[in-house]
């Protein structure tokens, strides 16, 4: 009889998994309509957007020249980003040398003359683009403006605007930030100093008059993706490299074939970066903000299963990097995929959790069963408080890990609801159970 009754909980628990499955299934579908319905507001072309980073009074010309012969060739756009007043060291402003732009006038006519064909736009990058050591973000913690002050940052970015604006010539309303790093602060500098468009890495920016257009590919994957899916392509590629990249002969054949392919794709146009934002500022406001919901609710299922997701990352063939991935390139089929990965093994954890929970709880009744000591509330107290105590310290393990509480408490939450039900399922079981 007491055998027949854990069968029918564990009945109960793979019915609850299933539901679970069901609901998840449904709301993460529902998402996935969204998704693709806003990216196919962007048309039958796969558009590709080029940003060339660390032009500055140190640039090499000769280098320069070398690789935007191979963007003529093919009558390819890009953005560049423009330091204004460059430091000699870009990893440090202390004790360093700095050289504004006007001091290279050979790079100035260069530019100036590419700018007219309408083959080039201008972009700010930074000031003088050295980190101020303050921001904790960011590969080796480099940031060139989080985390200072308004009134630092607005003489900074505003001092740069202006040299840019009278060595050019021109109106300058594309900030591409030091690092692809930049606050809350930056945003506010930047929205009163009149720019339009804020590329940086990822993020959501809260500004009424500035787009933002993040930066999502590099060659190397624009190749993988043009080998093999050259038909069927994410609505965008936001390409960012630096000329420095670029060292020898393989690289410029590399460079070369690369753009040669991509010209020759009828599935692929090109685009600086103002057209583009022009012509879709809308959608890539509305697939960034469905990229944060996405990712919100696809890492919550697999942080609220960390521990037993090492047995399931190896059956689903899943990790952290397919969602990045999928959802940096808007690829609606990656990202189907992956989402379809991650709720089945967020069921798959669930019901293992559920089983484990109940294979703790067996073990306590059978020991109440022999000691006969305890009375069946403190057995039930008792476990419960085993439980908790055990997804205490696995709640506080992901603290340690990722630093991030709201997952925690997401985890927390998600797991103790599974032991509460679980409880509803022993308590109504209790008396034929003992």
């Amino acid at each position: 009889m007491k055998n027949n009754k854990f069968i029918q909980v564990f009945f109960y628990l793979i019915a609850i998994a299933c539901i679970y499955f069901i609901i998840e299934t449904i709301l993460t579908n529902r998402l996935m309509t969204e998704y693709d319905s806003v990216c196919r507001q962007f048309g039958e072309y796969s558009t590709i957007i080029i940003r060339n980073d660390d032009i500055s009074a140190l640039s090499n010309l000769d280098h320069e020249k070398r690789i935007f012969s191979i963007f003529l060739k093919y009558n390819i756009p890009q953005v560049i980003g423009v330091i204004p007043y460059v430091s000699e060291n870009c990893s440090t402003c202390i004790d360093q040398k700095f050289y504004h732009i006007s001091l290279a006038p050979e790079i100035i006519s260069y530019f100036s003359e590419l700018k007219k064909n309408g083959i080039l736009e201008i972009g700010q990058h930074g000031y003088q683009h050295c980190s101020n050591y303050l921001h904790e973000m960011g590969y080796n913690g480099l940031s060139e403006f989080s985390d200072l002050l308004y009134s630092e940052q607005f003489e900074k970015i505003s001092s740069g605007k202006a040299i840019l604006e009278s060595t050019f010539n021109q109106e300058i309303d594309i900030f591409l930030p030091p690092y692809n790093r930049y606050d809350d602060v930056t945003v506010n500098v930047l929205d009163d100093l009149g720019f339009t468009i804020l590329s940086g890495g990822s993020g959501i920016i809260n500004s009424q008059t500035m787009s933002i257009i993040n930066r999502n590919a590099s060659f190397s994957e624009l190749r993988a993706y043009l080998a093999l899916r050259e038909n069927d392509l994410p609505p965008y590629f936001f390409i960012m490299y630096h000329s420095y990249e670029i060292k020898n002969d393989h690289d410029f054949v590399l460079l070369d074939s690369t753009l040669m392919i991509a010209r020759n794709n009828p599935k692929i146009k090109f685009s600086t970066l103002s057209n583009f934002n022009r012509q879709f500022h809308e959608q890539i406001r509305a697939i960034e903000l469905l990229n944060v919901r996405l990712k919100e609710h696809l890492y919550k299922k697999w942080y609220c299963f960390y521990f037993v997701n090492n047995l399931t990352d190896r059956i689903s063939d899943f990790s952290f990097l397919e969602i990045d991935k999928s959802l940096r390139f808007h690829d609606i089929k990656l990202l189907q995929k992956v989402s379809a990965n991650i709720v089945i093994s967020s069921t798959v954890n669930l019901l293992l959790e559920s089983i484990m929970i109940t294979f703790g709880f067996s073990i306590v009744l059978f020991v109440h069963s022999r000691l006969r000591g305890l009375s069946r509330s403190k057995v039930f107290v008792f476990t419960s408080i085993l439980v908790l105590l055990v997804k205490v310290i696995e709640t506080s393990f992901i603290l340690v890990k990722f630093g991030q509480i709201h997952l925690c408490l997401s985890h927390a939450i998600f797991l103790i609801t599974t032991v509460f039900c679980f409880f509803i399922y022993c308590s109504f079981f209790f008396k034929s159970i003992f």
